[in-house]
């Protein structure tokens, strides 16, 4: 009875075999992440375009209400300083007193004193 396979082949068709299953299993998977990386690369490229729509959206509607408030304030008159004191006095009270501590020695500063 010498019709038949070695000892051996039998262990190296299930070693190839195995060789060959783990190679196409390897393939499927790395197939799987690359498609899965497209998608993510894909939907991120969207998620960008709509982020970027919206930015570009509101960019433009804080810029019509700032042409707005600035047609506003110089038709009232107001300008940049619109609401402040118009009298360019700097540093006084509604009394016209300065905080300074200058002259009359008052607290505020050390000047002086020496």
């Amino acid at each position: 009875s010498c019709a038949g396979a070695a000892r051996s082949d039998f262990h190296m068709y299930r070693n190839s075999r195995r060789v060959e299953l783990e190679r196409l299993e390897r393939m499927e998977k790395d197939a799987k992440a690359e498609e899965a990386a497209r998608e993510f690369e894909r939907n991120r490229l969207e998620r960008a375009a709509r982020e970027a729509e919206k930015t570009a959206k509101r960019a433009a509607k804080r810029a019509k209400k700032k042409a707005k408030k600035g047609s506003k304030a110089t038709a009232t008159g107001g300008g940049v300083n619109a609401g402040g004191d118009a009298s360019g006095t700097v540093g006084r009270g509604n009394d016209g007193s300065c905080d300074s501590g200058g002259e009359d020695g008052g607290e505020g500063t050390t000047e002086g004193t020496r």
